[in-house]
């Protein structure tokens, strides 16, 4: 089989990173063709032979659903090669689903101390369960590999593109996929039909990854250029994507209204397409839209109506943030007795499902009741082990709004000097993400300052 190009590149980059990764070093390679993964591991074990590198493949199906301790078994076998490096390959995770991904999940702590580095091979399809069931394990990786030929690439689901509530993202899989496409494009002509797909592809993808990554402006070119593209070669199946995009980008800079008008198009688009994930992942940001607006009663009822498709779709983690979506407008209502109900629903589910980010989340809104209620010691409790996850998981927005609220504490207990600090460390996380406003932050510093100028 011949192997492109752009494949042959992906190859020599994931051989990069093996020869010089350390322990449990998981790499996630996607391919959906049987046949030319057999022939990328070849060729992988050709290029290990030259350097001493020993690939041991390990098989996952129906029968041997238990990835770790079949790496545990190898480890104790004495008749493996005696190689200076030595690196796993393990395939058919898909037959061995759900239960290899809970394991994972539960036992992702397992890969720190694992001394080779290993590649899990996979389905496109297989990444979302992955993010779904293994929140934690995804969030581990050391990088995402994508070995897809041109001719099988396809448009991403409305779900995932830049949605509000983001998975957090490893900044080095964006800036690969973005040196990737934006090398794709070059070469590429629009005005040749086929090549028009891929165009709209990359641009897609570009789009979502500098949104992910917070350069606004760049997501506003590549998603505006696209739209513009998909519109004049009249290619509706785009459409929804580059909307939801521009949506996303208009919310996030404060266009509430434009933003509102782009979520109501591709609202209409997924319905149209009976793209049910698709309706429940506009509605929800629709939902945080009129939240913001102070639209209480309109945001429940569009909360709701997300809350029922996400069961339908039995998506635990879009139930988990639509039930903790409702009771932050209860809270903003005073119904504190209603708000801690809902958050114990969300945390149960994100604790059963392993969501880290979701139980972070969760943790910061319970403290946040606790300290309206004047359970100071209480809150803070639980904004520690939130800051704890969100420190574990890269989470700078998390981590910053975590040590903010400490901060709240130590002000209203009088501590104006360690409020201070609180309030500038989490200034300094987030200094280098555009996509957050620090005006809160920095107007809390400048009112602090001025208190305690004159407690002083």
């Amino acid at each position: 089989m011949e192997i492109s190009p752009l494949i042959t590149e992906k190859i020599n980059i994931l051989f990069r990173i093996l020869k010089i990764a350390e322990h449990g070093a998981v790499v996630i390679a996607v391919c959906n063709n049987t046949r030319l993964r057999d022939e990328i591991i070849a060729n992988l074990e050709n290029k290990g032979n030259d350097l001493g590198i020993s690939f041991i493949e390990v098989k996952l199906d129906e029968k041997n659903r238990n990835l770790i301790g079949t790496l545990e078994k190898f480890e104790t076998d004495s008749k493996l090669p005696d190689s200076k490096k030595r690196v796993y390959s393990a395939t058919g995770i898909e037959e061995a689903i759900p239960e290899a991904l809970t394991q994972l999940n539960l036992k992702r702590d397992y890969f720190y101390d694992f001394r080779y580095p290993l590649i899990l091979w996979v389905k496109s399809e297989t990444v979302r369960k992955i993010m779904t069931i293994a929140p934690d394990f995804w969030h581990i990786r050391a990088k995402k590999i994508e070995f897809i030929p041109r001719d099988e690439q396809v448009m991403l689901n409305l779900d995932e593109l830049i949605t509000l509530d983001q998975f957090t993202v490893n900044r080095e899989d964006l800036l690969q996929e973005i040196r990737i496409h934006e090398k794709l494009l070059k070469s590429l002509d629009e005005s040749n039909d086929r090549e028009l797909t891929y165009t709209l592809n990359s641009l897609l993808k570009l789009g979502v990854a500098y949104g992910k990554l917070g350069n606004l402006q760049k997501s506003s070119q590549y998603t505006e250029r696209g739209l513009k593209l998909a519109k004049l070669k009249k290619r509706k199946k785009y459409l929804a994507g580059f909307i939801n995009n521009c949506a996303n980008v208009n919310y996030l800079q404060g266009n509430y209204n434009e933003a509102i008008k782009l979520y109501n198009q591709a609202l209409e688009i997924a319905n149209a397409a009976e793209d049910d994930r698709g309706v429940a992942t506009v509605l929800h940001q629709l939902g945080m839209v009129n939240r913001d607006l102070g639209n209480l009663e309109d945001a429940i009822g569009l909360y709701e109506q997300a809350l029922g498709i996400e069961k339908k779709l039995e998506d635990k983690r879009g139930i988990s943030s639509t039930l903790s979506e409702i009771g932050i407008i209860h809270k903003e209502q005073g119904n504190y007795k209603e708000a801690m109900k809902l958050y114990d629903q969300a945390l149960k589910i994100d604790e059963e499902i392993g969501n880290k980010k979701g139980i972070a989340s969760t943790l910061t809104n319970l403290g946040n009741i606790y300290y309206l209620e004047g359970n100071c010691e209480e809150a803070n409790e639980l904004y520690k082990q939130a800051l704890n996850i969100t420190n574990e998981l890269g989470d700078k927005k998390g981590t910053a709004t975590a040590i903010t609220n400490m901060g709240i504490i130590l002000e209203s207990n009088g501590d104006y000097a360690s409020a201070l600090n609180k309030y500038q460390e989490a200034s300094k996380v987030l200094q280098n993400l555009q996509i957050y406003n620090h005006n809160f932050i920095d107007e809390k510093i400048k009112k602090l300052k001025e208190k305690y100028r004159k407690k002083v």
